[in-house]
């Protein structure tokens, strides 16, 4: 229970505990981060609130050292023991040191036993950490009373994805193995493991990803072989799962790459419990309801979402033969709290409503599409290789620049891209130009019930509550 190995939080988030770390007067300041525990086994800290400690309280504020008031850490703890949260004190280090001092250590060893003292439990973990001026963080955490630390690698999510720890260097450049030491520590989950899924699997392995989550109930179909990555007929005629033959395939080029396969819909607690585990999210499925859950597990887990499609629409001519009219995909870069697919028109109450009459009532559906109310829903979107390697390629690529950096454009502006193969043409739609309702709480977690679906309660609820 105490293999925590991160702590996350959104820019918003960061942005506003270093507002106050650093209000220009060149000494030290504290917030305190209520942090909540999700993955598999428990291995992710994500911030659910950032408390700020009045300058005014603090007895003691020079440029190297800091005296807390008891009040402001026992405000947090009443907020954090109500669920069974952690709880991090970071404190700001103004002359740049990025590391913890002698003080830092005795503090710690006065404060940390009071904290367990305070919340105890089988998921209470809490540390402390230290940011520097140009934001960097450095957390550390105590699996227990009088535990040696464990150093976190920190990551910050907004339209960059920035990642911060005592071995991570300030610049690392693409394709050199600086990228896949960094990309080693990571955990991917790709939600579908078909068409586009098994391109972004097969990216994801060769570029070293440590962890790599695959989540899909579907087994290989003889249609498949021409669109999966290392689909072959043998996997079709003993009914492999997906998820398996994709993992034996990297198993034999990169065995040290761990591959947990989950054999079922996205919309089980099972896979969305194993999907929390996940620094980054991508979306591969073909279905609204999936992209439902998965935008929703990018807020509660603190995760960015990648989701892609592609479309190859048709039309007929007037002697009636039927072409090819285009060749389209779509990437949407979520953050966790920033416009979701449903804000971007990714995902409709009738989209939502039609795909669950198409796979609940097949014979009110039929009627439906004979009276007009639904104008069809496709049962599988429509792909060919080259497609989906172009989108899969696209969607890998931004992921990459926002976490290395080297876009030419501010990636605030680039929210969407929607690519035409016949038209030769990329367009890109900001994240200005979308409204935003907020769908969960961030960074809830576990909460019951399980991403507010109401059919779904969470198999953690009790570690959170």
């Amino acid at each position: 229970m105490n293999s925590v190995r991160s702590l996350t939080l959104t820019v918003g988030q960061h942005n506003n505990a270093k507002r106050h770390l650093f209000p220009g007067d060149g000494l030290e300041a504290a917030v305190v981060l209520v942090c909540r525990r999700v993955g598999m086994e428990s291995e992710r800290l994500i911030v659910r609130k950032v408390i700020a400690v009045p300058y005014e309280d603090c007895s003691v504020r020079t440029e190297d050292r800091l005296t807390w008031p008891g009040s402001a850490i026992e405000d947090a703890m009443d907020i954090a023991e109500d669920h069974g949260d952690c709880v991090i004190l970071l404190h700001s280090h103004p002359g740049g040191f990025f590391g913890f001092s002698e003080i830092d250590d005795l503090s710690d060893n006065t404060t940390m036993p009071c904290l367990y003292s305070a919340i105890p439990g089988p998921s209470a973990i809490h540390g402390s950490a230290i940011m520097t001026p140009n934001g960097a963080v450095l957390a550390r955490v105590y699996p227990g009373v009088g535990q040696e630390c464990v150093f976190l690698r920190t990551m910050v999510v907004g339209h960059d994805i920035k990642h911060y720890g005592r071995d991570i260097p300030s610049r690392i450049l693409h394709g050199t193995e600086g990228m896949r030491d960094l990309f080693g520590y990571l955990t991917v989950c790709v939600v579908g493991a078909s068409g586009t899924g098994s391109i972004i699997i097969e990216q994801l392995a060769r570029n070293g990803i440590g962890h790599i989550i695959l989540i899909d109930f579907d087994k290989a179909e003889w249609k498949n072989l021409n669109r999966i990555l290392n689909c072959k007929v043998r996997h079709v005629e003993t009914d492999a799962y997906k998820t398996e033959l994709l993992a034996e395939s990297i198993s034999e080029y990169a065995p040290s790459i761990r591959i947990t396969c989950i054999n079922r819909s996205i919309f089980d607690p099972a896979a969305i419990e194993a999907a929390s585990s996940a620094d980054t999210v991508f979306s591969c499925v073909d279905r609204q309801l999936g992209r439902s859950v998965c935008e929703r597990i990018s807020t509660a887990f603190i995760a960015p979402l990648v989701d892609l499609g592609v479309t190859i629409p048709t039309r007929t001519l007037p002697d009636g033969t039927v072409v090819v009219s285009d060749m389209c995909g779509r990437i949407d870069f979520v953050r966790p709290d920033g416009p979701n697919l449903s804000d971007r028109g990714v995902i409709t109450p009738k989209g939502l409503y039609d795909e669950h009459i198409f796979l609940n009532a097949p014979d009110e559906a039929i009627e439906q599409v004979r009276n007009g109310y639904i104008s069809g829903v496709a049962e599988e979107a429509p792909s060919v290789i080259n497609v989906n390697m172009v989108a899969a390629a696209r969607a890998y690529t931004e992921w990459t620049i926002r976490q290395l950096g080297g876009n030419l454009d501010p990636n605030e502006s680039v929210a969407t891209i929607r690519f035409s193969l016949c038209a030769r043409d990329e367009d890109h739609v900001a994240e200005a130009d979308y409204d935003h309702q907020t769908l969960l709480e961030l960074g809830q977690g576990f909460a019951s019930p399980l991403l507010g679906f109401p059919a779904l309660v969470s198999r953690k609820i009790g570690e959170a509550a």
